[in-house]
């Protein structure tokens, strides 16, 4: 049996005796569990309160142990793109609905808590049309005919979600340049012409000062969308232009960075911006040059090409003063609902994004499109099955549309919420991953240890937590799902 007597506020005993009195022991606890939040795909996905996650007494093997004091990576946060194709779905909510939204999105209380946004600058797979912010039919080389109306519903869009996450970090990514700037002369699929560097690094300082007038700073930018796109070197299937390593390093250090200096913007560079598996020939440029190092804020990947693997390796041999950011990673929509998929997607989502990646020195995850319908529409060329993080479909008798959170939500929404972007690091933790039950641990501006542990077996799972000189008792992981621990240190201890 288990007794548990609180003393006092900030010292608590906790004694076991097993039913043979093999052992006891007592903890002066200088953390105490504050609150659990957790998810299971299960039979069907359902949260699960802290009244059904109290910590009890288990034969459980797998202890994490959790060392406060080892701050690594500062964490960049969690989230995903804004798109105009999420936009026209979004619409289509009524006006409590649209609240909703952005609650289920942005908010630490009662949503995922999201706290990234990548803003898609121009034409994309998920655009109405094909476009830039110049146009120009002949070259337009002071970029007099900047058009930055476009922009005018991302900043509203913006504007709203800030009322709800004052503390939402932004970075902006082109999949193309202008199509004068290119050869061949198009938008879908060329190449960023060596003549026009200056022009194009121009171009995006013009774009981080309009949001900046509009009270939205740019954090970071990425000067193409998956630049190593070699189909797109002559044409492509939507908007999008090819890049060199060794021609990105070089409109990096020498025209964009110098003038991100000049201007005394703030906005840090984020390099490659794609898969997984095609990073080594710009890895290798930048482990040779120091200048390219000092010019760059990050490395962004996408989880398209080759397999996680290839992305924990690619890591290891990046400049260990370089953050690493996962900029993009979409979900696939299925026909119908099957929990048992929607548990496997969870559970990806959250090894891969979230728990090897931020153990490996990932500082965060972004999703590709914020919101889609259940169809993966409206698209403009591109991928033609990807899912939002939030689903937007008709109810079941089609007099009005909901709000269908995915899987993928879910898996960001488990650590999320706890992230403040401005000031939470991960720490170490016991590596669990041999259990199945993987676990990060994190540490957040009010000095709370969180910790994230996934299930994903059939079976409810317990693991023991240790916290410097505190022990507590198993916490349940639920089947086909995770747990997100929250520790408070105790006020009173050292």
């Amino acid at each position: 049996m288990t007794i548990v007597n609180k003393i006092s506020s900030n010292i608590t005993i906790l004694i076991v005796f097993s039913i043979f009195n093999l052992y006891s022991f007592i903890s002066f606890s200088q953390y105490q569990l504050e609150d659990t939040y957790a998810v299971s795909f299960f039979n069907s996905p359902w949260n699960v309160t802290n009244k059904d996650l109290k910590p009890t007494v288990s034969n459980s093997q797998v202890t994490i142990e959790v060392y406060p004091n080892s701050l690594r990576q500062k964490m960049w946060g969690f989230g995903g793109s804004i798109t105009e194709s999420c936009f026209d779905n979004l619409y289509k909510l009524n006006k409590d609905e649209q609240e909703s939204f952005y609650t289920k999105l942005f908010s630490k209380k009662d949503g995922a808590g999201l706290d990234f946004l990548r803003i898609p600058i121009g034409g994309n797979d998920f655009s109405r049309f094909d476009y830039t912010l110049n146009d120009s039919k002949e070259p337009d080389l002071e970029l007099l005919k900047m058009n930055f109306e476009p922009l005018n519903e991302y900043i509203t869009f913006i504007k709203k979600a800030q009322t709800i996450n004052p503390t939402l970090k932004f970075m902006i990514t082109p999949w193309s340049p202008p199509a004068w700037m290119k050869e061949p002369a198009q938008l879908r699929g060329g190449q960023l012409l060596e003549k026009y560097f200056y022009v194009y690094s121009l171009y995006l300082i013009k774009i981080i000062k309009h949001f900046e007038q509009n009270g939205i700073p740019i954090n970071y930018l990425t000067i193409l969308n998956e630049p190593m796109s070699e189909q797109a070197k002559y044409n492509y299937y939507y908007q999008q232009a090819y890049m060199s390593p060794q021609h990105q390093e070089k409109l990096i250090t020498e025209y964009l960075k110098p003038l991100i200096e000049q201007e005394q913007l703030s906005t840090q560079i984020l390099a490659h911006d794609h898969n997984w598996d095609n990073s080594w020939d710009l890895i290798n440029i930048l482990r040779s040059n120091t200048k390219f190092v000092n010019s760059i804020g990050g490395f962004g990947y996408h989880c398209y090409g080759g397999q996680f693997n290839d992305f924990i390796n690619s890591m290891k041999y990046l400049p260990p003063e370089v953050p690493v950011f996962q900029t993009e990673c979409s979900g696939i929509h299925k026909s119908g609902f099957n929990v048992n998929s929607e548990g496997v997607d969870f559970l990806w989502w959250l090894q891969n994004q979230v728990l090897d990646a931020t153990r490996a020195g990932a500082t965060g995850a972004l999703s590709w499109n914020l919101c889609l319908d259940n169809n993966g529409n409206p698209h403009n060329g591109g991928c033609p099955n990807c899912r939002g993080l939030l689903t937007i479909n008709p109810n079941e008798n089609n007099s009005n549309f909901r709000i269908y959170p995915t899987s993928e939500w879910h898996a960001l929404a488990q650590v999320s919420k706890f992230i403040d972007s401005n000031n939470t690091y991960k720490i170490d933790s016991t590596d669990t991953g041999w259990s199945e039950l993987q676990n990060v641990a994190l540490k957040n501006a009010k000095g709370q240890i969180v910790i994230v542990v996934k299930n994903p077996t059939y079976f409810n799972k317990q693991v023991l937590i240790k916290i410097e000189e505190s022990r507590f008792g198993a916490l349940s992981v639920p089947p086909m799902g995770a747990v997100s621990a929250i520790f408070n240190r105790n006020k009173f201890s050292n």
